[in-house]
Parts: C-alpha cells; structure tokens; sequence
C-alpha cells in the first residue's frame, strides 16, 4: 500500500512534441522594454537585448501556457519512449 511521503517512477513514457504559433514564447529569452505606472519606459541598450542566450535552455510544456496564448498547428506526435 502506498504511504505519504510516496515517490514514484515511471519505468516507461511516450514523449510527445507539437509544433504550436506563439508570441509569447520567443519574448522569454530577450530583453524587453519595461512600461512604469509613471509612464517611462526603460529601454535597455542594444548589446543587451541582441544577447538571447542558449534557447535550448528553454524547455517549455504547453500545460503551463494558456490555451489562448497559443495556435495548434499539428496534432501532438509521439517523438521517443
């Protein structure tokens, strides 16, 4: 019978991928101007914000997305188990 504190492991799992449109996400690794409630912008110089870094760092799970933020454009496929 599983007990509190319980940790589980799977020994077997399908990995699915979808290729989805979104705005949002390529915004994540840039640097992007910041609107005060003042009004004033802060803009952050161009060798800055060109700098997006590694994004293979960005792995991302549609569940954590709102369904409204993103376009289906394939069904999920299954990639690997």
């Amino acid at each position: 019978m599983v007990q509190d504190p319980c940790y589980v492991i799977p020994s077997r799992a399908v990995f699915y991928a979808q290729v989805v449109r979104c705005e949002l996400v390529p915004k994540w690794n840039t640097l992007q101007p910041i609107q005060l409630p003042n009004g004033s912008l802060i803009q952050f110089p161009p060798q800055m914000s060109s700098c997006s870094g590694v994004p293979s760092v960005h792995d991302v799970q549609l569940s954590e997305i709102k369904t409204d933020n993103f376009e289906p454009l394939s069904s999920p496929i299954p990639v690997f188990q």
